[in-house]
């Protein structure tokens, strides 16, 4: 009607925050770790950790890791350490085997992580990550038989190959897949080749492992 007045919607005014927050993911893992040394073989228990990383372009994610891994080394190969020589008992003596007590390594690493597009729920990436390993003293019992007299009983010798270290160790290569379980639960695996940088670290060595493990995440943003 004529003189009617249209009420006008309030529209509240948005605020726009000076600070935004990042695609930022908190979160750990607990799985287990299966490593291909060269010369010998290697168990390994749990392998779990913590990590955070952050969206910084697209797919692209950088991030900052700790885990520990802890594992026993099996080798018929005297060598399998890089210049440690096992002190043979006596000259009738040969070398059999060599078997480490468990070695606890605690890792702290940097990564960059490239995540494809795929589904919502399955989801590739690649990543590389650059190390600093914690490694508590590395101790070893060589394994030796009379190889003139072979009713003579064996013969084994402790070594310590290492002290404790902590040092720059490598950098990982890896690539596998996720498959979101919920918002909060991931299913990792992947496949990944280290590559070791620092020969003065005995039980590091070149490899290549399998991993397989569920992750929790905390998401901030």
């Amino acid at each position: 009607a004529e003189g009617a007045i249209v009420a006008t919607p309030f529209v509240k005014p948005v605020h726009k925050s000076l600070f935004a927050l990042p695609d930022l993911r908190l979160g750990s893992w607990i799985g287990k770790l299966h490593l291909f040394p060269p010369k010998g073989d290697a168990s390994t228990s749990a392998n779990y950790g913590f990590f955070a990383d952050a969206g910084i372009y697209k797919g692209l994610r950088l991030g900052i890791m700790f885990s520990i891994d802890n594992f026993i080394i099996e080798s018929d190969k005297p060598d399998f350490f890089k210049n440690q020589v096992p002190h043979h008992p006596d000259p009738d003596f040969k070398f059999v085997s060599l078997t480490s007590k468990n070695i606890n390594i605690v890792q702290y690493g940097l990564s960059l992580k490239y995540e494809f597009e795929n589904t919502q729920r399955w989801r590739p990436y690649i990543a590389l990550t650059s190390l600093i390993a914690k490694i508590d003293p590395v101790n070893v019992r060589f394994k030796f038989k009379n190889h003139e007299d072979e009713d003579e009983d064996e013969k084994f010798i402790d070594q310590k190959i290492k002290d404790g270290t902590n040092s720059f160790q490598g950098v990982n290569f890896s690539a596998g897949i996720v498959y979101r379980i919920s918002n909060r639960w991931s299913a990792f695996a992947d496949a990944n080749y280290f590559k070791n940088l620092n020969n003065n670290i005995p039980p590091i060595f070149d490899n290549i492992g399998i991993k397989l493990t569920p992750r929790h995440y905390a998401y901030l943003k």
